[in-house]
């Protein structure tokens, strides 16, 4: 009677909390198509698009929430010719640039429905919207020094569970950068962190962004220890 009326209490515990999580990891890796939004160039979905890979770590904390964690390798690139204002001309000033960021982020995420295989009695489903945001580090190397660019996303996509263990998922995010001078540091390339000489590239305004599109899939760990009245 006792472990029966202890059941029942768990189980409505985990109704009121929609905690009923198997796993306690999503381990994955995802395959993104990334661009450039600043001060040059063409922007949005026009861009001059490059790869990037990611290693991507989730904690579900419920079927509402996880927790994000990423380290990606991104291509970016931008170039002047095709944009819409007329940008300085000579020998001596590039008109593209192309380069490799590290990029590091935590964050979390909300899904718009519960979001598992099991437990049908909570309203669970396989798929689901979701946004997430949070907080990022990017780092690579121009002129032989190493930048570092503070930042923070945000970001909204689709999960989509294919099995117990295995899901999928499609997301577009973006990054804002805290600096001016995402396109680098060589010389010929300086005039683009500022091109038009406005407050210096002092103001948030003027800061560099880029984005991506991305396709992952992810493998859920370290399954829950489960309980028995048996």
């Amino acid at each position: 009677m006792r472990c029966s009326l202890g059941c029942l209490l768990l189980m409505l515990a985990g109704v009121m909390s929609l905690e009923a999580q198997d796993y306690r990891y999503e381990l994955g890796g995802s395959i993104s198509s990334n661009y450039y939004l600043g001060d040059i160039g063409r922007k949005g979905v026009i861009a001059p698009q490059s790869l990037g890979i990611a290693l991507e770590l989730h904690r579900p904390l419920s079927l509402r929430w996880t927790l994000m964690s990423q380290l990606a390798l991104r291509g970016l690139r931008g170039q002047a010719d095709y944009a819409a204002n007329a940008f300085p001309q000579g020998a001596e000033v590039s008109r593209s640039f192309q380069r490799t960021l590290v990029d590091l982020s935590f964050g979390g995420a909300f899904h718009f429905f519960p979001y598992g295989e099991d437990a049908r009695y909570l309203g669970t489903r396989s798929w689901t919207p979701f946004v997430g945001g949070g907080v990022g580090l990017a780092g690579g190397v121009s002129a032989h020094r190493l930048q570092l660019f503070p930042g923070v996303y945000l970001s909204a996509g689709l999960k989509c569970r294919l099995s117990d263990r295995w899901g999928l998922s499609a997301s577009w995010s973006i990054r804002r950068t805290f600096a001016d001078d995402l396109e680098g540091l060589e010389p010929s390339q300086r005039w683009m962190a500022n091109p038009f000489s406005v407050d210096g590239g002092r103001s948030i305004k003027g800061h560099d962004s880029y984005a991506s599109w991305s396709v992952g899939v992810h493998y859920r760990l370290a399954p829950r220890r489960k309980y028995s009245c048996d």
